[in-house]
């Protein structure tokens, strides 16, 4: 990722390391098939099956940002949507690791029922079950709430008109680009981008020029 935002490589450095990203998201694949699809069922088989499928997804994860970031380096004004297909992207892994993870923790209860296994081994599993699902699973639920207050405080706001951007003919005061489309007004009358706006709502809920404190305006 660095590479990709950095914009200073070589195309030899490119190169090596969308090579090397391949080749494991390539043996991860292989072995995650085979793992599943070849091999009999036993608990260590799983546990070695569920690290191939995460390194599986997060080079998968990794490869599509790097691609998204080089498409938007390469766009003339720059991929507008860019945040929001960065985010689906890394929630989507996350999401696929969080499923694994919670088929993994049921395949290992099942063998301690199936085993009637000791109490220290319903111990540990009680606070893998804690640490990886509970809060793993309550941290994204809380990301995933406030990118959606975020998108909606910024819906609430109207739209610029092109009369509007045309008379004031400014640049946005987040990201310095010219604000031609997708700007939305704020009630203390300060125009931004509508994508930088809810980046900065996702952090606090202040004008970025005046501080003042958001107000939804209905119009």
């Amino acid at each position: 990722m660095t590479l990709a935002t950095a914009h200073n490589g070589t195309f030899w450095k490119h190169l090596r390391t969308v090579m090397l990203a391949t080749v494991l998201l390539f043996i991860s694949g292989v072995l995650s098939y085979i793992s599943f699809f070849t091999m009999s069922s036993t608990f260590w088989v799983f546990i070695i099956a569920y690290n191939y499928v995460n390194t599986f997804s997060l080079m998968l994860g990794s490869m599509s940002i790097y691609l998204v970031l080089m498409i938007d380096y390469h766009t003339l004004r720059g991929w507008q949507s860019l945040d929001d297909v960065m985010f689906y992207i890394r929630g989507a892994c996350r999401a696929v690791e969080f499923i694994v993870t919670l088929c993994m923790c049921g395949y290992i209860m099942m063998t301690f029922y199936m085993e009637m296994t000791s109490a220290a081994g319903i111990v540990m599993l009680a606070a893998y079950t804690y640490y990886c699902i509970v809060q793993r699973g309550g941290k994204g639920w809380k990301i995933w709430m406030m990118r959606r207050q975020a998108s909606c405080k910024v819906q609430s706001l109207p739209r610029a008109t092109k009369e509007d951007l045309r008379n004031k003919s400014d640049l946005c005061p987040i990201c310095y680009q010219m604000m031609e489309s997708e700007v939305r007004v704020m009630h203390c009358k300060h125009y931004f981008h509508e994508n930088c706006l809810k980046k900065w709502f996702y952090i606090q809920d202040k004008c970025p020029l005046c501080y003042a404190q958001f107000q939804s305006v209905a119009f």
